[in-house]
């Protein structure tokens, strides 16, 4: 490697490295980080040292958004030659940081969408961060549609969300659906509530929003188990909205996500039917109920999700350490935010039904089958993804970094 190329890796590096910590960096995170990265040692660890203190006072008296700007301008120059590399039997090469904490384990990861639209930009990151883990360590990867909510989902898109990634050339070694599990998960919520770790409440909405926010417990909390086993039994026909399971997290906790958060909920499958399960189950688990346990009971051993559920984490490792399952090793990674349109289903579906875009495939937009239409190459949307790579600091992308 040139000095020229390294000074820039070090340079992207400290730049990453200060974002993540408020505009500060230190030589040894540096270090360690450089390290890992590097093909061979061509310098002695003082010789580097040397470059790395160098950088280090230049991104240390800079500003956040100086700070930022630069690392975006290195973003836009291949830097695939400064990051180590594998190729495997797919021909694909990951130009990624190791992952920590291996321990000897085969790495499983999973890339989970919600079959309730097209897959855009942002899911490609995930999937393809995801894809490449288990490749480069030649691990398992799974593909797990999350179809928890009937409200949302169609039937076409299992096959529609499976038609892009095969276009992006991710292949899966396994497939499930998290709905064919509920009844495990009905098992689970059983299991919480009979050690006390859940309730069931029937308090109205409005007041279930006002006791978070002024972190008071309803009455609720204070059942005994029976009468939350019993009332379990009821939820399972009784109407929409009328009860929901709630973690016993802390109403005190400055951490909102954690003021027992919402585990089971009844919907109206009568007039939104499930794709697959039709009108037969009614009561449904929320994000923080499914995401832990699925991750935990189908080996997954490092999943990825992106910054925006940071505060969900202690709910995650809360319920797994409540039911004594396996921990995976989470991980997560900045959002992906496209200039000029946007990367979420729900703003892209509002953006149809207003018909201010013609549909899915409007070039305007940035899902997959848009983005396909344009005449973009597979090839360079990884090549996008990598040089972003798994940084947890939010950025604003243009599209010409795709050409």
């Amino acid at each position: 490697m040139s000095e020229k190329d390294l000074e820039t890796l070090i340079f992207k590096i400290a730049l990453d490295n200060a974002l993540n910590y408020g505009g500060k960096t230190r030589e040894k995170n540096i270090l360690s980080k450089l390290m890992g990265l590097l093909h061979e040692k061509e310098k002695s660890i003082h010789e580097y040292i040397k470059i790395i203190k160098k950088v280090v006072e230049k991104v240390n008296s800079m500003g956040l958004e100086k700070q930022k700007e630069l690392l975006n301008s290195i973003l836009k120059t291949p830097i695939d030659i400064l990051i180590k590399e594998k190729e495997t039997k797919d021909g694909w090469s990951y130009p990624l940081p190791p992952l920590e904490d291996i321990d000897n384990e085969i790495v499983v990861t999973r890339f989970p969408p919600e079959p309730n639209g097209y897959l855009h930009l942002g899911h490609a990151k995930a999937a393809i961060i995801d894809y490449s883990y288990a490749q480069f360590y030649n691990g398992k990867f799974i593909l797990r549609f999350d179809d928890t909510n009937p409200l949302n989902e169609k039937i076409e898109f299992y096959e529609i969300q499976k038609k892009d990634l095969k276009w992006l050339g991710i292949k899966w070694d396994e497939e499930y659906r998290t709905s064919d599990n509920l009844l495990n998960h009905y098992k689970y919520a059983i299991q919480l509530i009979s050690e006390d770790h859940a309730y069931i409440c029937d308090c109205p909405h409005a007041n279930i929003k006002k006791n978070r926010y002024e972190g008071k417990e309803c009455q609720c909390r204070n059942n005994s188990v029976s009468t939350n086993l019993r009332k379990w039994d009821d939820m399972q026909n009784s109407t929409p909205q009328s009860m929901i399971l709630r973690f016993k997290g802390d109403m005190n906790s400055q951490n909102s996500a954690y003021k027992d958060p919402t585990l089971f909920r009844i919907l109206d499958v009568e007039n939104n039917p499930h794709p697959i399960h039709k009108n037969r189950f009614s009561v449904w688990p929320t994000y923080d109920m499914y995401a832990c346990i699925e991750d935990s009971t189908s080996g997954v051993t490092h999943p990825f999700r992106t910054k925006e559920y940071e505060l969900r984490d202690r709910i995650y490792f809360s319920i797994l350490k409540s039911l004594k399952l396996r921990i995976p090793k989470l991980s997560s990674f900045s959002r992906l935010n496209m200039k000029g349109a946007p990367t979420s289903k729900r703003k892209i579906k509002d953006l149809i039904e207003r018909n201010i875009v013609k549909g899915w495939d409007d070039p305007r937009l940035f899902t997959l089958i848009a983005l396909r239409r344009r005449g973009i190459k597979p090839d360079a949307i990884k090549k996008f993804i990598y040089n972003i790579g798994c940084s947890t600091t939010e950025s604003l992308f243009k599209i010409e970094l795709l050409s």
